[in-house]
């Protein structure tokens, strides 16, 4: 068993990076680099709304589009493959290699794609002038202020965060883990292949797509996003987990959508399957 997994580790250890590289680059901008600073009208009604802790905090949503996901496939492909496999265990490591390197990427690119645009635009939230504490005697005055005169009542970290509320970064997150277990789930029973009509498993596909609507609903009732933050985010984490899927798997309308299209081992000159080109 082990003589048959080197060889494949070895392949795929290159691919592997590409998650890596992704989360490390985005802690280091969440960390080190700060928001574009933009200028506020002390009475803007739509920055105005109370400062409240999230309903679902980033490590409970952290839990749902990627602990749950990876052990959700992970049981799944034990549970189908239990009785062969060793007999299979190279296309059994394949499947589940090829799919939580997926999702992985998935995941990274959208965190780090997120994080470039909240810094790169620096839109307010709706709490912001929560967080900034502007004086009083300045609460009074209408006018254009800077983060100057914010005394940050919850200290420097919540205030910078206020600077990046565009795009929600639960909501593209969100949709991009649990899309892209949506599609594998899909792919892996071929629920989309066949006869149109009605099947009743089909319905099981909803249950990541509620819980990821929830937890975006979440964000607008904790005032930490509004419509746009939370659709353009939805939209972006869907389009990455679709596309990364595709560089995956075969479409879902395929007679082998459950088949990876990632090889085995060394490209071989013959083949026409190209995998995440440069």
């Amino acid at each position: 068993m082990s003589t048959a997994v080197f060889p494949i580790f070895r392949h795929q250890i290159s691919l592997w990076l590409v998650p890596s590289v992704f989360s490390i680059v985005s802690i280091f901008m969440e960390v080190a680099w700060t928001p574009f600073h933009r200028q506020f009208h002390s009475q803007d009604m739509r920055i105005s709304y109370p400062f409240t802790p999230d309903s679902i905090p980033d490590s409970t949503m952290g839990f749902y589009v990627m602990l749950c996901p990876w052990m959700l496939i992970l049981l799944d492909i034990v549970i189908r493959n239990k009785r062969n496999i060793r007999g299979q265990f190279r296309s059994v490591f394949n499947l589940g290699n090829t799919a939580l390197l997926g999702l992985s990427i998935s995941l990274t690119l959208t965190l780090f794609l997120t994080e470039v645009l909240k810094l790169k635009v620096g839109r307010l939230r709706p709490d912001f002038l929560s967080r900034c504490g502007l004086p009083e005697e300045l609460q009074q005055t209408p006018g254009l202020y800077t983060i100057e005169f914010c005394t940050a009542p919850y200290g420097k970290r919540i205030l910078e965060d206020a600077f990046k509320s565009w795009p929600s970064g639960h909501s593209s997150m969100t949709w991009s883990g649990l899309s892209y277990t949506t599609l594998w789930f899909a792919g892996q029973y071929k629920l989309f292949l066949g006869k149109p009509g009605f099947r009743i498993t089909k319905f099981a596909l909803l249950a990541p797509l509620l819980l990821a609507l929830h937890i975006c609903i979440s964000r607008s009732q904790d005032y930490k996003h509004d419509f746009i933050d939370i659709s353009c985010g939805s939209v972006l984490g869907f389009s990455i987990s679709w596309w990364t899927y595709k560089q995956f798997f075969p479409p879902l309308n395929s007679e082998e959508c459950d088949v990876p299209l990632l090889e085995l081992g060394p490209p071989q000159q013959s083949s026409s399957v190209s995998v995440l080109p440069v």
